[in-house]
């Protein structure tokens, strides 16, 4: 498992690692399209806030390496304006959660059955995504267990 945990640590498109620290807060972002891998510094600590401001149909992306059967929860807070966010696993077409078909659009908390890198991809809808006022997000990702 070191050698995946290694294999983790140095993957990231745009080179954020995130330390073992209080929960990362990154400065706010308007996204057109934002896109991030997440490194996580501390194998221990898997744990990432991501803030940031979408307008209209643009959208936020949050690439992760996971392993088969770590717990993902995923939370996403927005106030002002209606936002989901789907999960997809390695290596799919299809989103393996849909935040609009769920009972709680705004968490998701499961195993996960594959590993390699997951991407959660959050977007405004209603009103929101028709409008062109930039709405404030925030995305936790954290990952337990699994690295025994």
């Amino acid at each position: 498992h070191a050698a995946d945990v290694d294999r983790r640590t140095r993957r990231s498109v745009l080179g954020l690692a995130l330390g073992a620290a209080a929960t990362p807060l990154l400065s706010p972002e308007t996204a057109h399209a934002l896109q991030r891998s997440l490194s996580f510094a501390d194998p221990g600590r898997r744990d990432a806030r991501i803030d940031a401001s979408l307008r209209g149909r643009n959208e936020a992306r949050l690439r992760f390496d996971a392993s088969a059967g770590d717990r993902l929860r995923v939370d996403l807070t927005i106030r002002g304006a209606e936002a989901r966010f789907n999960i997809w696993a390695p290596e799919t077409r299809r989103a393996m959660w849909i935040g609009a078909r769920s009972k709680t659009p705004y968490r998701f908390d499961g195993v996960l059955e594959k590993s390699g890198v997951y991407e959660v991809q959050a977007f405004l809808v209603g009103a929101a995504a028709r409008g062109d006022q930039d709405m404030p997000l925030s995305i936790r990702v954290r990952l337990t267990g699994g690295l025994s």
